[in-house]
């Protein structure tokens, strides 16, 4: 996405959740899509704008306070949370010689042991 998309789009986000803008009023204002709105709020969050939506549909705003935003981001890690639960169930469902469910990432798993990197035993190879 060019940066004057994601520009484009952040421009007709208001701040404060008073003034959010729903998801169809948007289109209307930027002409986009609402799949290309969403890529460029991605985009604008991962710039450091802190734009807030709500599963109750009130809309898009950018944060005027942080407890806007944090609890934003709560409702997106219970989600996720959420959605993890249901994959690792499904998980338990495959057959055991399945090959997903031998997977184990392994450096989640090393940092989950607080050990530090590289392991003792472990060998390095040059490219």
């Amino acid at each position: 996405m060019r940066k004057t998309d994601w520009e484009s789009v952040i421009n007709h986000i208001p701040v404060g959740r008073e003034n959010a803008v729903t998801r169809q009023k948007l289109e209307a204002l930027t002409g986009n899509n609402d799949r290309t709105n969403r890529q460029a709020i991605l985009e604008a969050r991962s710039r450091g704008i802190k734009i807030v939506s709500s599963s109750s549909g009130k809309g898009y705003y950018i944060a005027d306070n942080n407890d806007d935003w944090r609890m934003f981001l709560e409702e997106h890690r219970r989600r996720a949370m959420s959605e993890l639960t249901i994959y690792n169930e499904g998980m338990k469902l495959l057959p055991g010689n399945y090959i997903a469910a031998q997977i184990v990432p392994v450096r989640a798993h090393v940092r989950h042991l607080k050990a530090e990197l590289p392991c003792d035993g472990q060998i390095e190879l040059e490219v």
